[in-house]
């Protein structure tokens, strides 16, 4: 439980320092920062903290732990066999499509484009949802075993196998986002010193990477990497609280983006890559109107971070923000709730698939803005696809107390 909360504060305040970081430049570009804006984020953080601290309150502490020994070893040993069997496949068509290029050297960018309408989704699905939710779910096997060596030496190359598929992306953080569901799960195993060693990887290969893209120092690049977990990350912040004080007037057009791009330009008639269709898009509209380059913006060649307060600041304005905070602090305090309900040999696929949601969804939604993406239907695909995925990795897997199977 205690790393779970530690992203939800880690996701809240890394944008809050980058209203103390971001420089006078990009502020004469998004908006001014005055002591106001910080006051009310920091007012935001405040509520959101405290309904997260609220909901821990209702959650069953016997509930949030896995307890050794409780599956057969021999069925464990099978099951991770899948998982790991899965993974290689996922990798397999991730390489397949040009991942490979990227674990070359090859730019990120042209990997995208040449991606393709038709391999997005299957993209999508393997790199951000299907891949964390087996890794996820062959973890939580283990942490019902005996985790034995065996058991240990393939769950070690399943995290392998997952983390190649996050590289071979192009985004160091999708590697980090692979790995963020099992670590939640495996609290009780680690220790402090390991999350050192772990968030301290991850930082060197994104440091490592400006350095590979940009051809600059290593100090220049570790500025670079801190500056978009924070500076960067307000950028959208800062351009709510400039252009909309009174929040914006036609702000419920942001709510047809919980069907997707797609859909909303079907019901529309708006293509998505015209001015028109920004009001339908929360984060491109806010390019739109702060971001020096407008068809760039608009395009969607570039898109602003826009956090859960600036959301609310978008829908609220500057007077009224608290009662959006208000509603995320329930949002999420329930999110908590739901993550830690059950540790039960019944609930693994559940467990599975909860994880990935708040990491996925949930966190990305506090830093990233979108409540839509709370509940979008491309979403809610994506988590049905993986659900059957596992039940077809799912088999006859037997307790040791008893000869019922789990579903």
């Amino acid at each position: 439980m205690k790393i779970g909360i530690g992203l939800i504060i880690l996701y809240l305040l890394l944008p809050f320092i980058g209203l103390f970081t971001t420089s006078q430049y990009h502020q004469n570009i998004f908006g001014f920062i005055s002591d106001n804006l910080i006051y009310s984020n920091l007012i935001h953080i405040l509520i959101v903290l405290t309904g997260v601290i609220i909901s821990t309150l209702f959650v069953n502490k016997r509930n949030i732990i896995f307890k050794a020994n409780t599956l057969d070893d021999f069925h464990v040993k099978r099951i991770l066999s899948k998982c790991l069997y899965m993974l290689i496949f996922s990798l397999f068509i991730i390489l397949l499509f040009g991942g490979y290029k990227i674990l070359l050297g090859a730019d990120r960018g042209e990997f995208r484009v040449s991606i393709g309408g038709g391999f997005g989704p299957i993209y999508t699905l393997l790199t951000v949802f299907l891949t964390p939710t087996i890794l996820t779910y062959s973890t939580i096997y283990y942490l019902l075993s005996s985790r034995n060596y065996v058991h240990r030496k393939k769950l070690f190359y399943c995290v392998l196998i997952s983390l190649i598929t996050g590289l071979s992306t192009g985004y160091k953080f999708t590697a980090l986002l692979i790995l963020l569901p099992t670590l939640i799960h495996c609290y009780q195993v680690l220790r402090v010193k390991h999350l050192i060693i772990i968030g301290s990887t991850f930082f060197l290969l994104m440091v490592g990477s400006a350095i590979l893209v940009m051809k600059s120092s290593s100090e220049d690049a570790a500025l670079y990497v801190l500056a978009r977990a924070t500076s960067v990350a307000s950028y959208g912040t800062v351009a709510v609280w400039d252009n909309f004080p009174e929040g914006a007037k036609d702000s419920y057009h942001s709510f047809l983006s919980l069907f997707g791009n797609g859909i909303t330009s079907f019901l529309t008639g708006v293509k998505p890559d015209t001015v028109e269709f920004v009001k339908y898009n929360l984060s491109r509209h806010i390019t739109y109107v702060s971001y020096p380059d407008t068809y760039a913006s608009y395009k969607g060649y570039v898109n602003l971070t826009l956090t859960n307060f600036g959301e609310g600041v978008y829908y609220f304005g500057r007077n009224y923000f608290f009662i959006f905070s208000i509603l995320s602090s329930f949002i999420i305090g329930f999110g908590i709730k739901v993550l830690f309900w059950k540790r039960e040999k019944s609930f693994i696929i559940f467990n599975s698939l909860i994880s990935v949601y708040f990491t996925t969804v949930l966190l990305q939604w506090i830093s990233g803005g979108g409540i839509t993406s709370l509940f979008q239907i491309p979403v809610l695909i994506y988590f049905i696809l993986t659900y059957f995925i596992l039940r077809l990795i799912n088999a006859k897997v037997y307790f040791k107390t008893s000869k019922s199977m789990i579903n």
